[in-house]
């Protein structure tokens, strides 16, 4: 007959007190060192956009500015889960740098990921947060799996789309694919991702 297993030790029996606050001490740190970042990449596009809009560069097209959602203008550590939808907080910085797009006479794109099931959802959710006025809202088709590849050319399809009619002057997102491939503007913003252990 086989001996029975031991029982599991927990990470408390192991390391103690000592353990926890280890652990809460990194993720306190990660998430102000995120933070930071965050907004330190949030004053350099609005210092783009206050230079842009002081070279009063000639223009044939209307500038567009191509903003992703989750991760950048929403929060996505701070959310509220209303049966399967997820309710995020607003990036603060980011909503400064929203309100200056629009101020300088720029128009904003959203090219998200999200599928397009959410649009309800989504439309929603950014006009609670102040993120109301926008020229179009492009969201993942819902036939599609989620795949990296495939969200990479589809947000390369949505920019060259855009760019036939405006002339893209930035991009800002979280994610590699949304501010690297094909018709990525003047300027790119690559915004911090969250630690994997936050507060």
């Amino acid at each position: 007959m086989n001996n029975p297993l031991p029982p599991p030790l927990f990470p408390s029996e192991i390391a103690g007190a000592e353990f926890f606050q280890r652990v809460r001490d990194t993720a306190f740190k990660g998430t102000q060192v995120y933070e930071e970042s965050f907004q330190c990449v949030c004053n350099k596009a609005l210092d783009f956009l206050e230079a842009w809009e002081d070279a009063r560069v000639d223009r044939s097209k209307l500038s567009a500015v191509i903003l992703d959602i989750d991760g950048t203008v929403l929060d996505d550590r701070k959310s509220t889960r209303i049966g399967d939808q997820k309710l995020m907080s607003a990036h603060l910085p980011m909503r400064h740098v929203y309100n200056k797009i629009l101020e300088d006479g720029h128009v904003v794109f959203f090219v998200s990921s999200r599928y397009r099931k959410w649009e309800t959802a989504t439309k929603q959710t950014l006009g609670l947060h102040g993120f109301s006025t926008y020229e179009r809202l492009c969201l993942f088709p819902d036939e599609w799996p989620r795949n990296a590849y495939l969200i990479w050319a589809w947000k390369d399809e949505m920019r060259e789309a855009i760019a036939k009619e405006y002339h893209i002057l930035a991009c800002i997102g979280d994610q590699q694919c949304d501010v690297a491939g094909s018709n990525i503007g003047e300027r790119q913003f690559k915004l911090p991702e969250p630690p994997a252990y936050d507060c």
